[in-house]
């Protein structure tokens, strides 16, 4: 009984979420309130404050958890880094400090967070 609660509530959640349905085919997409432009329309929007917002949001969690991650990666000398979501830059500008010869290369879907990126890189000389 409480399985199918479970399922339920996680079937409703990833639909309002993320706007996906389970159909007899597998899943299928739908516009829910996570839909791709709504997502990046957010992002658009809060990109120059992000860093600040995650920060606050999270008490300085956000930092230590970034350290934590760029130390697990096990880089080494001239190795590569893809960060698929590099949003405003954090784990690959923590990546360059800790291993100074390695390359990155960033993609995001929100050219804004790509420019806040970008100019944090630039600031940096890397």
């Amino acid at each position: 009984m409480m399985r199918n609660k479970e399922a339920a509530f996680s079937r409703t959640l990833s639909k309002l979420l993320f706007g996906w349905k389970r159909g007899s085919r597998g899943p299928r997409r739908l516009d829910g309130l996570m839909a791709t432009e709504n997502v990046r329309g957010m992002f658009e929007t809060i990109a120059p404050s992000y860093d600040l917002q995650n920060r606050l949001l999270s008490m300085w969690l956000d930092t230590h958890w970034r350290n934590v991650f760029v130390r697990r990666l096990g880089l080494t000398d001239g190795g590569l880094l893809g960060d698929f979501a590099i949003g405003t830059g954090e784990i690959a500008l923590r990546a360059c400090r800790r291993y100074p010869r390695i390359r990155v290369i960033g993609v995001d879907f929100s050219p804004h967070m790509m420019g806040v990126a970008r100019r944090k890189i630039r600031r940096r000389g890397l």
